[in-house]
């Protein structure tokens, strides 16, 4: 199986590391460049966690190239940047048919929950 993390912070990081340990080959994707190639580069995530411990997904921030390739999509980002993500994901030519959600909370400017935001944006993903 092939999965994407979206989302490179503490909680994205830690789950496509345990998936990772799983042998389940994982692309993590950031916004950031300079996360990306910490990951990378350094096998790190000094942004997010403890400088010593080891990262071994690869990470890109390339939304296309970690979503085409991808049984599965796990959506991690905070609500704040759940909706923008979505909607970047909307205009890629192959919209992955599965995606997990595990982001908690409300949307700041809705109040909506991540499942209702990914149902509005992504109508035809089963979340």
């Amino acid at each position: 199986m092939k999965l994407t993390v979206i989302g490179a912070g503490c909680w994205g990081t830690a789950l496509a590391m345990a998936a990772h340990d799983t042998g389940t080959e994982v692309l993590l994707y950031a916004r950031e460049e300079e996360v990306v190639s910490e990951i990378n580069n350094n096998n790190s995530n000094a942004r997010y966690l403890d400088k010593d411990v080891k990262v071994l997904p690869k990470a890109t921030n390339d939304l296309k190239e970690a979503t085409e390739l991808s049984d599965v999509v796990l959506c991690t980002t905070t609500l704040k940047f759940l909706r923008t993500t979505l909607r970047a994901v909307k205009d890629l030519d192959n919209i992955p048919r599965k995606i997990i959600n595990v982001s908690k909370g409300f949307e700041p400017d809705t109040g909506q929950l991540p499942n209702q935001i990914i149902k509005e944006e992504l109508p035809t993903v089963k979340p």
